[in-house]
C-alpha cells in the first residue's frame, strides 16, 4: 500500500513539473523574416524564395531559441492591408508591418546578381532582442543562398541569448558572468553588436581606460557600422580624453545613424568648427585656413547637397557656398574636401586642423 501511495505522489509530481519545465524552454523573442529588395525586378521571384527558404530553415533550428513568423501570419497582415503576400517591402512598409504583427525585431536588405551567384546584404533590425546587425550571404542558387541565411541567421539567435544573459548579468552586478556570457555570444557570432556593447558597458562600471572603451566600441560598429549606441560612446570616451577632433568626427557618424534627428545635427554642426579653432592654432603647422570668399552677385546659390555613400560611414559630397558667396574658384582649397576622415572617422593624410573640415562643412544642409 505504502508503496503504492508512493508511485501516485511521483506521477502527480512529474505531471505537475511537466508544464513548469515546458514553460521555460519556450522563447520569448520574435523574429520577423522577410523579402529583400532588389536591384532588377528580374530577382524578385529570387528574393522571396530565398528569404521563404530562410525562414523555414530557421524555424527548423531554433524553434526553442525564437519565434519565427511563419509566412501565413506574413500573408494574413498584408492581405488585410490591401498588399499581395509576396510583395518587396520597403523599410518603412517593413517597420509598421513589424509593428502589426507586436514584434520588434526584423530582415531587410537587398539582393543583387551577377553571372555566377547572388549576394544578400541584411540588415537584423532589433528592439531588446540582441539580434540587431548587419551581414552578407551568397549562394549560386535561391535555395543555397536561402539556406546559408537560414544558418546564420541562427547564429545569430544563439549568440544574441548570451549577449541577453550578458546583460542581465550586468543590471545584477555581475561583471565577470557578464563578461562570461559576452564571450561565448562572440564565439557564435563574432560580430554581434549587442555582445560587444555589453562588455563596454561592464568596462563603464570598471572605469577601464577610454582606449578600452573606445576598443570595444568599434568592434561593435564591424556588425552594424550605424550603430547609435557605439557612436555615441566613441565621441564621448574621446572628449574625455581632451581629442575634441575625434570626437566631432564620431558625432557627425553618429548623426548619420539617424539623419531625421535634427537635435544632434544641428548640435554636431554648431559644436564642429569652433572646437577644431581652439584645438588648432594659427602657429600649428598643420593650419590649414580657409580661402577668402568674395560676395556674390547673385543673391543666392542652391542649397548644400550631402549624399552619403557607403555603408561604414565614408561620404562624397558635391559642396557649394549657401550663404551669398560665389563657389570657390578651380584651384583654391576652401578647407573641405567632402570626406568622412579616415574608415572609421580618424584623420586623413591633410591632418585634422583644416578649418572648414568636419560635421558643420557636411552637415550644414540639414539645418
Amino acid at each position: 500500500m505504502s508503496m503504492l501511495r508512493l508511485v501516485t505522489v511521483l506521477t502527480l509530481g512529474a505531471a505537475t513539473a511537466a508544464p513548469a519545465q515546458l514553460a521555460i524552454t519556450q522563447p520569448t523573442e520574435k523574429l520577423l523574416v522577410l523579402p529583400l529588395g532588389v536591384t532588377s525586378p528580374a530577382d524578385s521571384a529570387a528574393a522571396v524564395q530565398a528569404m521563404d527558404i530562410a525562414r523555414e530553415r530557421l524555424i527548423q533550428l531554433a524553434r526553442y531559441k525564437v519565434l519565427t513568423v511563419p509566412k501565413t501570419k506574413i500573408c494574413e497582415a498584408l492581405l488585410a492591408s490591401g498588399f499581395a503576400c509576396d510583395i518587396l517591402l520597403a523599410e518603412q512598409q517593413a517597420s509598421q508591418l513589424a509593428r502589426s504583427l507586436s514584434v520588434n525585431a526584423y530582415t531587410t536588405g537587398t539582393l543583387g546578381h551577377n553571372s555566377a551567384s547572388y549576394t544578400a546584404r541584411i540588415r537584423v533590425s532589433e528592439g531588446s532582442s540582441g539580434f540587431g546587425m548587419i551581414f552578407t550571404a551568397t549562394g549560386s542558387t535561391p535555395q543555397i543562398l536561402g539556406e546559408a541565411i537560414g544558418q546564420r541567421l541562427n547564429n545569430i539567435v544563439r549568440a544574441a541569448e548570451n549577449a541577453r544573459e550578458c546583460r542581465e548579468q550586468r543590471s545584477r552586478g555581475a561583471a565577470l558572468r557578464a563578461l562570461e556570457a559576452a564571450r561565448k555570444a562572440i564565439a557564435l557570432e563574432p560580430n554581434l553588436p549587442a555582445a560587444h556593447l555589453c562588455v563596454l558597458s561592464v568596462y563603464e562600471v570598471q572605469r577601464m581606460p577610454a582606449d578600452s572603451m573606445i576598443a570595444a566600441a568599434r568592434r561593435a560598429l564591424v556588425g552594424d557600422s550605424l550603430n547609435a549606441t557605439a557612436w555615441n560612446s566613441i565621441a564621448q570616451n574621446y572628449l574625455a580624453k581632451g581629442d575634441t577632433l575625434r570626437a566631432m568626427d564620431a558625432f557627425y557618424s553618429l548623426a548619420l545613424t539617424d539623419l531625421k534627428n535634427v537635435g544632434t545635427v544641428r548640435g554636431t554642426a554648431q559644436f564642429d568648427v569652433p572646437a577644431r579653432r581652439d584645438r588648432c592654432q594659427p602657429g600649428d603647422p598643420r593650419h590649414r585656413p580657409p580661402a577668402r570668399l568674395e560676395p556674390a552677385r547673385r543673391p543666392q546659390l542652391p542649397a548644400v547637397q550631402v549624399v552619403p555613400q557607403a555603408a561604414r560611414g565614408r561620404l562624397r559630397a558635391r559642396r557649394q557656398d549657401r550663404l551669398g558667396h560665389r563657389r570657390v574658384p578651380a584651384g583654391v582649397s576652401d578647407g573641405y574636401d567632402g570626406r568622412l576622415d579616415g574608415p572609421l572617422g580618424g584623420e586623413d593624410d591633410r591632418g585634422p586642423c583644416r578649418v572648414g573640415h568636419g560635421a558643420l562643412g557636411r552637415l550644414h544642409a540639414t539645418q
